[in-house]
């Protein structure tokens, strides 16, 4: 009996032996899941940070994609996900990239590291650290947790078919935006609106294209998509009916400044709106170009937008008589009524608002007659192309930002709340300069432009938004 509980104690030391040999095991692989480099190089656009670690490197510390792992760079350690692909990572986020043969440390959205001026990517630029040090800078990755990340769902975003917009160009604006919010935020030390993060923090994973606004709104209150992208005029219309939804807006308002950053910025943000017609009608395109050039010098144009945009009641809109004239040449002209105030029809078929004002006043001014033809927002391009109308009341351009992207980073007052920081904008720059086909109007005619078409000058600009569902419990 004696000779039993001597063997049981012994297996019972020996179990306890084994699990701590097991346990020491187990914390040495952990410990020595770490593996140390230098780096190599820091994209100039973008801020990606490639180093000297390979994928074997890791591996070989155990460290595996979808493991959470703490980065330290000279010192600053910064907690990431390790991924070999960008999909469903959360805007804004870093994240350790196993791409090919390299591992490059990236920020998902590059604007945020832009825009801060005091982000991370920013502060690894290696000019930078080499000043600092005699060497280049030192990376350490360490395992910090086992499969911790689980990725995220990526942003379902719905916008008008015929903006031209594409996936490219929407992430663009998106971009846009975050730059403008966090540079308010550098500049006025301005908390970011929840609202607004809760755009921000996603990677765009659809773009979904609707034929009219209502479908698209339908589909935002059903949950099918996260989020709309629109000009902001129609979203104040939308939203001043609608209390369940929310604009979401970080631009700056327009500035008095031509050569400040907020006036860069918000240059970007602005959707230019023109009439588009075929090539054979370029003689009616020049004519209207020459009217809408009078308008514009004379104030007309500012006034029709203040009165039946801007400062317009939604309640009633109006239509504007359009003036006829015996034996004159008839433009006709498609109207959706999708893109109210800008483009409205009543409940009884009547374009009323905004586009009958500039219609008439051009017809006035051309003394030639207008007639609005109502089509279907997908149609029109079948309606122009057949000759059932002369031109199409609104298409999306981008007039004036050649003359933007043209300017040189040190014209724009690039301010902080710690002053100037050349470094910052110059990366700005080449951030959108990079992007510059998305935003350019040869990008934007890529969109749906048909061939033989032809942009006239713009009439109206009003920049992008976002609207979303208000969540559960917010008030006003």
């Amino acid at each position: 009996m004696d000779q039993m509980k001597r063997m049981i104690f012994l297996m019972m030391i020996m179990a306890l032996l084994c699990g701590a040999f097991a346990a020491g095991d187990a914390a040495a692989a952990e410990s020595a899941a770490a593996v140390t480099g230098t780096v190599i190089s820091v994209d100039d656009r973008f801020g990606d940070v490639t180093v000297s670690v390979t994928p074997g490197d890791l591996e070989a510390a155990g460290i595996h994609a979808d493991d959470v792992v703490t980065v330290s760079i000279n010192g600053r350690e910064m907690d990431m996900p390790v991924v070999t692909s960008l999909d469903g990572l959360e805007w804004g986020n870093l994240a350790c990239q196993i791409s090919g043969n390299n591992v490059v440390l990236v920020c998902y959205s590059a604007s945020f590291a832009l825009a801060s001026g005091i982000s991370v990517l920013d502060e690894l630029d290696q000019q930078v650290l080499n000043e600092r040090a005699a060497q280049p800078a030192t990376v350490t990755i360490s395992l910090k947790d086992r499969k911790a990340y689980q990725g995220g769902q990526g942003l379902r975003l719905g916008t008008l078919a015929m903006l031209n917009l594409n996936a490219p160009q929407l992430r663009a604006f998106l971009d846009t935006m975050t730059i403008a919010a966090f540079y308010a935020q550098a500049k006025q030390a301005e908390e970011i609106s929840e609202d607004f993060v809760r755009i921000i923090s996603r990677s765009i994973q659809d773009v979904i294209y609707y034929d009219s606004t209502s479908e698209m709104l339908l589909a935002l209150e059903d949950g099918l998509i996260d989020g709309i992208a629109l000009n902001e005029s129609v979203a104040d219309y939308v939203t001043a009916f609608n209390d369940r939804l929310i604009k979401v807006r970080e631009f700056p308002q327009a500035p008095e400044d031509p050569d400040s950053a907020e006036s860069f910025l918000y240059n970007l943000s602005q959707n230019d709106f023109a009439f588009m017609l075929m090539e054979e009608n370029a003689g009616l395109c020049g004519e209207i170009n020459a009217v809408l050039a009078d308008m514009r010098a004379e104030g007309t144009l500012a006034e029709l937008v203040r009165k039946y945009i801007s400062e317009a009641d939604p309640q009633s809109l109006n239509p504007v008589e359009i003036t006829r004239f015996d034996g004159a040449q008839t433009i006709r002209v498609a109207v959706t009524g999708d893109l109210p105030p800008m483009d409205y029809i009543r409940e009884d078929g009547t374009p009323a608002g905004f586009s009958t004002a500039v219609l008439a006043e051009i017809g006035k001014r051309m003394e030639r007659n207008i007639e609005l033809v109502q089509t279907a927002n997908i149609g029109r391009t079948m309606a122009l192309s057949s000759g059932q109308v002369d031109a199409v009341f609104w298409t999306r351009c981008r007039n004036y930002l050649n003359e933007t992207l043209r300017k040189d980073p040190s014209e724009v007052k690039f301010e902080t709340a710690g002053g100037q920081d050349t470094r910052v904008v110059e990366r700005l720059f080449r951030f959108i300069q990079g992007k510059a086909n998305q935003f350019s109007p040869e990008g934007v005619a890529e969109g749906d432009h048909p061939a033989g078409t032809i942009i006239s000058d713009a009439y109206y600009s009003d920049p992008y938004v976002f609207l979303i569902r208000r969540p559960d419990g917010d008030s006003d």
